[in-house]
């Protein structure tokens, strides 16, 4: 039986308004994770996540 859930990734800034050197914040990354509490317990101890 196939696991549901998943990881989309909607959001990719990767080009920060202006000069790098002073906007630092601006390039980002939006995660979202949709995934059972089951598999996070079987699969923790192969990932290191912080959130």
């Amino acid at each position: 039986m196939p696991e549901e859930g998943g990881v989309v990734i909607p959001t990719v800034h990767y080009d920060a308004e202006g000069n790098d050197w002073y906007n630092l914040n601006d390039e980002y990354v939006v995660i979202n994770l949709n995934l059972p509490v089951s598999r996070l317990k079987r699969d923790i101890g192969f990932a290191n996540i912080s959130l």
